[in-house]
């Protein structure tokens, strides 16, 4: 399947992205963790997120956490008649975090990162999201992909692999148990780009999309699964 492509290149001080795809909105940092957050930043974040920073050592991943929440309530401001300096989040019991600030209308998000870059898609759909960095380097198949999943990609390009590894990871993110979901437990269509197999009943309807994304001359591939509203 041809994959669409989004190549984006920053202009001069511009370390961020914000592109409308799907629906929803797509937010991408470049290097999260290089610089000092704000001040306002800081101010933003509720006090489990304030909890969860403290918990963490890394000053660039404190950097990172920061940035990416910062961007994640403009982009849910965007997308609605919030004010981002009132936004609210907090866990569900899946331990996902989640939007307890009233809104219009529902609104879901779902954040990933590389070393180098940190995208979060805003949705009114439940979303779950992967970002990779694209790299030649083999990838083990014996724990991740289902029998019929390893003898399509014996026929495609190592890359395959990469790929489909993305979807299964924006799948899993998208019920909210992220690493406890054995990824034998559900199968894709890799040629189709479709989930073909699920045990989970409440998650089957998951439709699951992906680009080639090109930032400052860099390769990732970027795929999201959603769960459509029903009629």
């Amino acid at each position: 399947m041809a994959q669409r492509k989004i190549q984006l290149q920053p202009k001069g001080n511009a370390d961020s992205f914000e592109v409308s795809i799907e629906g929803g909105l797509l937010g991408l940092i470049m290097n999260p963790g290089s610089q000092p957050f704000s001040m306002e930043s800081l101010s933003w974040l509720s006090e489990l997120e304030r909890e969860q920073l403290r918990q963490i050592s890394n000053v660039k991943t404190q950097q990172r956490f920061v940035k990416t929440r910062h961007l994640l309530r403009s982009l849910l401001a965007n997308f609605s008649d919030l004010n981002p300096a009132e936004i609210r989040l907090n866990k569900n019991k899946e331990g996902k975090w989640e939007l307890i600030s009233e809104a219009a209308s529902p609104l879901y998000f779902n954040l990933s990162h590389t070393d180098d870059l940190s995208a979060v898609m805003v949705a009114s759909e439940p979303i779950g999201v992967d970002l990779e960095k694209v790299s030649e380097t083999a990838m083990s198949v014996e724990v991740v992909f289902t029998q019929a999943e390893k003898r399509w990609l014996s026929t495609q390009p190592e890359l395959a692999k990469l790929r489909l590894w993305t979807f299964k990871e924006a799948f899993t993110k998208l019920t909210g148990m992220g690493p406890e979901l054995d990824p034998l437990r559900f199968e894709i269509d890799g040629e189709n780009q479709k989930l073909i197999h699920c045990d989970l009943s409440q998650w089957d309807a998951a439709k699951l999309s992906s680009v080639d994304l090109w930032v400052g001359g860099q390769h990732y591939y970027l795929s999201w699964a959603k769960l459509p509203r029903k009629p």
